[in-house]
């Protein structure tokens, strides 16, 4: 995982970008849920994960994602370029049910 971005927006809203790099395995899974913890706050409204360097992603990585966009009630979680194969997966374990995830 790379540097994370906090933007406060004028409606004080907050929104954290936090770029994935790598594949989200078991590995990344156990990585990304400790960056959660660690950084979701209660003033938390977005959280945006940029997968442009996400090369991979497997059931592990699809449940952390799921349990994130859980436990985060009321947070808007999006998933944001990811490549077609990484969205292919995504799409049919139906993510986009739970997040925003734009089409390819």
């Amino acid at each position: 995982m790379n540097t994370i971005q906090t933007t406060n927006r004028p409606d004080n809203r907050t929104e954290l970008w936090l770029p994935l790099s790598g594949p989200l395995d078991r590995w990344g899974a156990i990585r990304l849920r400790s960056w959660v913890q660690a950084h979701v706050s209660n003033d938390c409204n977005k959280i945006v994960f940029d997968l442009r360097k996400t090369s991979f992603i497997d059931s592990d990585g699809i449940r952390t994602l799921r349990d994130v966009a859980a436990s985060c009630g009321g947070v808007e979680v999006s998933l944001l370029n990811a490549k077609p194969k990484v969205h292919r997966t995504l799409s049919m374990s139906q993510m986009d049910r739970l997040v925003h995830l734009p089409k390819v």
